[in-house]
């Protein structure tokens, strides 16, 4: 209540969706901070662009709620293990898959014997048991002769993982080492943000020695009630070139109400209010990595698409 007083008539990006549910919400981040460094789309507590009165019935619904906090994770600009989910959106019902990195083209890790990590999800969204992690053949494991490890905590929405060379030899290198598979449940009524994080990273060498890695999280939309595009106009909103070097055109058969750009890390970098039903976006400035679009029509998201800028 005091962040709503020190903030009153604040405003900034409103959510795709205005409610005072418990439950998480992807939001735009505000310009500006609440007294403990957060961003102040914190207190906009209803999701509706504005700090006002409206927020304290989402404090009085939900006072005293607890809810699991998102584990701690070291997210780094260019961590050395990422996930990276593989679709921007995943209905309910459907599965979904996430791509884990090690290293990248321009870091490689170095002196790998083997690697052990936990991937930290929201149980809430995922279907009771129906998720699971598969190793790859890669730089890692080129012929398929790694000790792999595997143990799902469902409860604390946890895959405790590892794999290991078993004649201990260095390797160093990037690319992708494991691809996480899940399935959002069938019974989810709202679309919801859906987090995977990496957290306890650790890489060994054929010494011996036990180094922490950086990690990386990756973010999604869990689907329960959106329209989808397919069912609100016939798919006719497209993006392309995908990858891109810079330019990315959309296109509709029906107004576009705004764009925005958004990193792998959630963060907004760009945004954008179209004219007409056909827009460029320029992301020559922007580094070569993943992104994330999202285009607004009818006052909420209806495509979220992943991108992959090559420049």
């Amino acid at each position: 209540m005091l962040e709503l007083g020190l903030h009153y008539t604040q405003t900034g990006a409103p959510r795709a969706s205005v409610s005072n549910a418990w439950q998480s919400y992807f939001a735009n981040n505000w310009m500006g901070t609440i007294t403990n460094g957060k961003n102040l789309n914190h207190s906009d507590c209803n999701g509706d662009g504005i700090i006002n009165d409206n927020d304290t019935l989402a404090i009085y619904n939900n006072y005293g709620l607890t809810h699991a906090f998102k584990p701690a994770q070291t997210n780094t600009v260019n961590p050395q293990l990422r996930i990276v989910p593989d679709q921007a959106a995943v209905a309910k019902g459907s599965w979904g898959s996430a791509s884990i990195y090690l290293g990248d083209t321009s870091a490689a890790v170095n002196s790998v014997n083997g690697v052990a990590f936990t991937i930290d999800f929201n149980t809430a969204l995922i279907q009771s048991s129906n998720i699971y992690i598969e190793y790859q053949n890669s730089f890692l494991d080129p012929s398929n002769q790694n000790l792999d490890f595997r143990k799902l905590n469902l409860p604390s929405g946890k895959i405790f993982t590892a794999t290991t060379h078993t004649v201990n030899n260095n390797v160093s290198g990037n690319g992708l080492i494991a691809k996480l598979h899940y399935q959002i449940k069938s019974s989810l009524t709202t679309d919801q943000v859906l987090n995977l994080g990496i957290s306890q990273a650790n890489q060994s060498d054929a010494l011996g020695t036990i180094v922490p890695l950086t990690s990386g999280s990756g973010t999604l939309m869990a689907l329960g009630t959106s329209v989808g595009l397919q069912e609100l106009n016939g798919n006719v909103v497209s993006i392309s070139p995908n990858p891109t070097n810079g330019l990315l055109t959309i296109n509709s058969k029906t107004e576009l109400q705004k764009i925005d750009v958004i990193s792998i890390t959630g963060a907004l970098l760009l945004s954008e209010t179209p004219t007409n039903v056909s827009h460029t976006l320029h992301l020559d400035n922007f580094s070569n990595g993943i992104y994330f679009v999202n285009i607004y029509q009818y006052d909420r998201i209806v495509k979220r698409e992943k991108i992959v800028l090559n420049k």
